[in-house]
């Protein structure tokens, strides 16, 4: 019994109705979502990426060339800032009490998967574009694991007034045989059928081709030990996968499960920053050094590429000379007939246009700023009544609520395979690290007035105002006790008044 629950936790597997090929994933009858949500997905992942088509245009000559177009790609710097301010390794999560089971047991697994650092890169996806989830399961070495999922591979089932209720995960594996390229998709369902959790595996094939899913093809093709369905009845009370999206209604789409990008309702704005951005480098390209010179002052050599053509050289290391038939008009040799690029209007553009941006995902005026020197971005916000601050809150609340269901998916996983003994329900709360928004100066200022008053110690002025930890603090507070015994009273009153100072740092 214990190993067929382990194989389910590991490999997961229920099938229901037979499908026998399918040209799209959300042609499968299990799922029912829109093919204009998952494409509304596909443009913020290019927009994510800053991959647009080429440029196409006219030379001087007539013909039609293309050149690559230049993103700024504020789609990810948006993304990157929003996730950053949300989640970062200062974060603190506990369960139950610091000593506590459960909380070495989360302690340790986060450990083994970096989640600190791995949650704040995926979030940055999440945000792009507009969701991502987590699952937990369990590795060939019998330890918990962490699946990253992004949103292009989530596809809801169905819903209940708690969320999400059913869920199918794809992945895809490229596989070469003889001369041929087998593209397998692999379809996890995760669904409650009463108080059954069911989970099933179907996997696809299509040769040659990327645009279409594929026949139904028998598991052991790919993956031997994986089973088409497994029941799991009364070990888990929430689904696997734990799903995040950014804060805020999808106005897109409102009956769709799904969540919106950041930036899903700035994409025109989005558009014209690239476009001015592609558009002043072109211009600083075509404004390189142009110079005539007269007819007289060029030599015509054979051209190697062309045995019965010659070509006109000025000089062989120049690239910025041009002949003129019949000379110049001043009686110069050489004239100079650079243009300046046009670099302000464009700026302005772009300037104007990240304010416009800013205000439509929520950031405070002033987070971007676009000059001749680049892309700025603010490196710090104090104001806890800013338009980034309270954004961050509205996100924070779905943050919160992934972790915590993944906190409880981890223990429910790992109890119900005897990696772990204690309690599932414990409380669970999260301190996220509220550094960049808060004046070191002025909270320093009222510790040390609580500190005066004998409201709070020592101790947790330091490990509060510097960000040490314990253990730390008892240390700097064993040094201070040292190094005061013998000053005399003036010298102690002054060593009390440099904590103030310490809130610079």
């Amino acid at each position: 019994m214990f190993e067929k629950i382990k194989q389910f936790f590991s490999r997961g597997g229920g099938n229901v109705q037979r499908v026998n090929s399918l040209g799209k994933i959300i042609d499968h009858p299990k799922i029912n979502m829109t093919s204009e949500e998952y494409e509304r997905i596909q443009s913020n992942s290019r927009y994510y990426a800053g991959l647009f088509d080429n440029v196409r245009y006219k030379n001087t000559y007539g013909d039609i060339k293309t050149r690559p177009f230049v993103s700024l790609n504020m789609a990810q710097i948006v993304a990157k800032r929003i996730a950053s301010i949300c989640f970062n390794e200062h974060a603190v999560i506990t369960v139950g009490t610091k000593d506590s089971e459960a909380q070495k047991f989360i302690d340790e697994t986060f450990k083994d998967n970096d989640f600190y650092k791995s949650y704040e890169r995926y979030l940055e996806s999440g945000m792009a574009l507009g969701g991502m989830a987590i699952k937990p399961y369990i590795d060939d070495s019998n330890q918990i694991k962490l699946s990253w999922i992004q949103a292009d591979a989530f596809y809801p089932l169905r819903s209940n007034s708690n969320g999400i209720s059913g869920v199918a995960i794809a992945s895809v594996t490229t596989k070469v045989i003889g001369k041929a390229i087998n593209r397998y998709t692999l379809l996890e369902f995760h669904e409650w059928k009463d108080d059954d959790y069911v989970i099933t595996n179907e996997l696809y094939c299509s040769v040659d081709s990327a645009d279409v899913v594929g026949k139904r093809v028998p598991l052991s093709e790919l993956y031997p030990d994986l089973e088409e369905e497994t029941h799991s009845q009364g070990v888990l009370t929430r689904m696997l996968p734990t799903y995040f999206k950014p804060a805020g209604m999808n106005n897109k789409d409102r009956y769709s499960l799904l969540g919106l990008s950041v930036t899903d309702n700035a994409k025109n704005t989005l558009k014209q920053i690239d476009d001015s951005f592609d558009k002043l480098n072109w211009e600083v390209k075509m404004s390189q050094k142009k110079v005539t010179v007269s007819a007289d002052a060029i030599q015509v050599v054979p051209d190697e590429n062309n045995q019965t053509g010659f070509k006109e050289i000025f000089d062989s290391e120049q690239d910025v000379f041009l002949s003129l038939e019949g000379g110049l008009d001043d009686k110069s040799p050489i004239k100079d007939i650079s243009l300046e690029p046009r670099v302000e209007p464009f700026i302005s553009s772009i300037s104007t246009n990240l304010k416009l941006l800013e205000m439509q995902v929520g950031l405070s005026t002033g987070t971007f700023t676009f000059d001749s020197n680049g892309l700025k971005t603010a490196t710090e916000v104090v104001s806890e009544n800013s338009m980034t601050y309270q954004t961050r809150n509205s996100h924070l609340t779905n943050v919160e609520q992934n972790i915590k269901e993944l906190v409880t998916s981890i223990l429910e996983l790992a109890k119900s395979v005897k990696l772990y003994n204690g309690p599932t329900d414990e409380e669970i709360t999260i301190d996220f690290d509220d550094a960049i928004f808060v004046d070191k100066q002025a909270q320093a200022t009222y510790l040390l007035s609580l500190l005066s008053s004998g409201l709070i110690s020592k101790k947790y002025f330091l490990t509060k105002q510097l960000g040490v930890t314990d253990k730390e603090a008892d240390k700097m507070l064993t040094d201070i006790d040292n190094e005061t015994i013998n000053q005399q009273p003036d010298q102690q009153e002054q060593n009390e008044n440099t904590l103030l100072g310490s809130g610079d740092e």
